[in-house]
C-alpha cells in the first residue's frame, strides 16, 4: 500500500479515535452534572437514592404548597399526591392528582408555572438540562420546557406511565404497567423502539418501578423490573432483551418494598420475594451476592457500604464480605424509603397510633428521621401531620417532600462547611 495511503488511513483512525473520547467525555458531563442535583427518582438514572451533600441538622420548614383541594366532595382517593418531588437549578417539580403539574421556587415557595392535563400525575417527573418530563394514568408522557411549562411534546402509550423516565442525551427511556419498555427521540418524541414482556401470569399486582441504566467499563443498559417479578436487562440501542432474572416469583411479601432496580458499578441490585437484596452481574445477570440479613423495605449503596432498612432495623453491612458494620432499631412505624446525603441517613415512615387503644380513633403519622451513617444512632427526627408514601429530594440546601393531603413541604438546610 502507498505511503500516503497509509498516513491518510492512520489519520482517519485518529480522527475516529478523538471522536470517540470527546463523545464519551460529554456524556460523562452529561451525567456528572445531572447527579450534582435530584431530578430524577430516586436521585439518578442509577437510582441510587444517594447525594453528596453534606447536610447541617436540624433543618427549619420554609415553606408548605397546597396541593390538593382544602375540602373534598366527594373523598376520591386516600392519598392525594405521591409523585415525589424533584429538585434541580433552583426550583421543585411536583406532580398532583388534581391534574396538576408544579414548579415552584426552592428559596421562596414562589409558584414560577402550572401545567395543566386531563388527568392526574401519578408518576415521578424527570428533570434535566432545558426539558422535564412525566407521565399520566392516561398513559401520556409529556415533556415540557422547564423554564416555562410550555409543552415540546407528548407521546401517547397504550397503559398507565407510572415510572420515572430516564433522559439521556438522545434518548427518553420510560415504562408503561402494562409491560412495555419504550425509547423515544428525546427532541421529538417519535417512536424508536418497543419492548414488550411477555409474562405467564394473569393477575400481576400492581408495581411502582422505574427503569434503571448503567454507565459503565461494559457499556450502557437498561433494567426494569415487572410486575411479574422478572428483573429484564435491554440494549438501549435496539431494546432486545439480553438476560431475565424471576427475582419475585409471582410473590410480594413487602408490598411497599422497593421494586426498582439500583444499579451500582458493574452490579444491578434488586429486593426478591423473601425481602432479602440479590445483587446480579451487570452485564451477564449471574447472581453475585445475596444479603438476607433482615428483610429489606429499601436500601442505598456508599462505596464499599450497603445500607438496608427493614420494618425494625436499620443495617450497614459491608457489601463485598457481607459483614454487619452496625445496627440500629427503627422506632417510627413502617419505614417507606432510605436516602444518604452527606454524614447521614434519612428514613421516611408512617406510625399508627390509637390513642387510649380506640381504634377508631387511630391515625397515621410520617416521620423524617436522620441517623449517622457511621454508626447508626439517630441525630435528628420530625413528625408529620399525615403520611408519607412517596420519596423526598435532597439538593441545594434543601429536602423537599409531600404527603397524603396533598401538601409539599420544604425544609432549609444550611449546607456543612
Amino acid at each position: 500500500m502507498p505511503k500516503n495511503s497509509l498516513k491518510r488511513c492512520g489519520l482517519r483512525v485518529a480522527a475516529s479515535l478523538l471522536f470517540l473520547f470527546l463523545a464519551a467525555a460529554w456524556t460523562d458531563a452529561v451525567w456528572a452534572q445531572q447527579d450534582r442535583r435530584w431530578g430524577t427518582y430516586l436521585h439518578d438514572p442509577q437510582r441510587t437514592n444517594v447525594t453528596p451533600q453534606r447536610i447541617k441538622l436540624p433543618p427549619e420548614e420554609s415553606w408548605t404548597a397546597r396541593l390538593a383541594p382544602l375540602f373534598r366532595f366527594p373523598k376520591r382517593r386516600a392519598t392525594e399526591v405521591i409523585s415525589p418531588p424533584m429538585i434541580y437549578d433552583g426550583a421543585v417539580y411536583v406532580g398532583s392528582t388534581r391534574g396538576r403539574f408544579y414548579s415552584f421556587d426552592i428559596s421562596t415557595g414562589r409558584p414560577l408555572w402550572e401545567f395543566k392535563l386531563p388527568s392526574n400525575v401519578d408518576g415521578p417527573a424527570t428533570v434535566v438540562e432545558k426539558m422535564v418530563c412525566f407521565g399520566t394514568i392516561e398513559g401520556v408522557l409529556y415533556c415540557l420546557e422547564r423554564a416555562t411549562g410550555k409543552e415540546l411534546w407528548h407521546f401517547n402509550s397504550r397503559s398507565e406511565v407510572l415510572s420515572a423516565p430516564v433522559i439521556t442525551p438522545d434518548t427518553v427511556y420510560f415504562t408503561s404497567m402494562d409491560n412495555r419498555v419504550y425509547a423515544l427521540d428525546r427532541y421529538t418524541g417519535k417512536k424508536l423502539w418497543t419492548y414488550t414482556h411477555r409474562s405467564s401470569h394473569y393477575v400481576m399486582p400492581r408495581l411502582y418501578t422505574s427503569p434503571a441504566v448503567s454507565h459503565s467499563d461494559s457499556g450502557t443498559r437498561i433494567y426494569v423490573q415487572f410486575a411479574d417479578g422478572y428483573l429484564v436487562s435491554l440494549d438501549p440501542a435496539t431494546g432486545r432483551e439480553l438476560w431475565a432474572k424471576d427475582v419475585l416469583g409471582g410473590k410480594l411479601d413487602i408490598d411497599h418494598a422497593r421494586r426498582t432496580p439500583l444499579v451500582y458499578g458493574e452490579m444491578v441490585y434488586a429486593i426478591d420475594s423473601k425481602g432479602y437484596i440479590r445483587a446480579f452481574d451487570a452485564k451477564s445477570g449471574a447472581e453475585r451476592m445475596r444479603f438476607d440479613i433482615i428483610k429489606a423495605v429499601d436500601f442505598a449503596i456508599r462505596g464499599r457500604n450497603i445500607y438496608i432498612v427493614g420494618r425494625k432495623r436499620l443495617v450497614a453491612l459491608n457489601r463485598r464480605t457481607g459483614r454487619i458494620l452496625w445496627t440500629s432499631t427503627n422506632e417510627h412505624g413502617t419505614p417507606y424509603s432510605i436516602l444518604s446525603s452527606g454524614r447521614h441517613l434519612f428514613v421516611l415512615s408512617n406510625l399508627s397510633y390509637a390513642p387510649f387503644g380506640i381504634e377508631h380513633l387511630e391515625r397515621t403519622y410520617g416521620y423524617i428521621t436522620a441517623y449517622s451513617i457511621t454508626d447508626g444512632e439517630e441525630v435528628w427526627g420530625r413528625r408529620l401531620g399525615s403520611e408519607l408514601w412517596s420519596n423526598a429530594a435532597v439538593s441545594e440546601g434543601y429536602i423537599a417532600l409531600v404527603t397524603t393531603r396533598g401538601r409539599l413541604k420544604v425544609y432549609g438546610m444550611d449546607q456543612a462547611d
